[in-house]
C-alpha cells in the first residue's frame, strides 16, 4: 500500500509530506495506481525544483518533502494541487493508497 503522510503546522502551512510504499495493485510494470502516484509526485518535484524552501528526497518507493523555510504562495498551491490529485486516486483506489493528515506536534 502507498502511504501519504501530510504534516501541517497549526496555521495549516505544510511542514512535511512523505509518500512511501508500493500500491501492489497489479504486477510490476502494470500497476497503474503506482504509476499515477509516481507521476503526480515526480511532476510536483519538477515544479518545485528551483525552490530553496524545501529539502527533497526522491528514491525508489519514497518521496520525502520537508519545508525548510516558509513556502511561497506558488509553492503552497503546487503542494495543495498534489494533495488533491492524490486524494482523487484514493477515492477510486482506497485499497492501495492511504492518506494521513496530521498537525505538527
Amino acid at each position: 500500500m502507498i502511504e501519504v503522510v501530510i504534516i501541517r503546522q497549526t496555521d495549516q502551512q505544510f511542514s512535511k509530506i512523505k509518500i512511501s510504499g508500493h500500491a501492489n495493485s497489479a504486477p510490476h510494470g502494470q500497476d497503474l495506481v503506482c504509476a499515477a502516484v509516481s507521476a503526480i509526485g515526480v511532476g510536483t518535484l519538477n515544479a518545485l525544483a528551483e525552490s530553496q524552501n524545501i529539502h527533497i528526497i526522491n528514491q525508489e518507493g519514497l518521496i520525502d518533502i520537508r519545508v525548510l523555510n516558509g513556502l511561497t504562495n506558488q509553492e503552497t498551491i503546487i503542494l495543495e494541487t498534489m494533495i488533491i490529485q492524490l486524494k482523487t486516486i484514493q477515492n477510486s483506489h482506497a485499497k492501495f493508497i492511504k492518506i494521513i493528515e496530521r498537525k505538527e506536534k
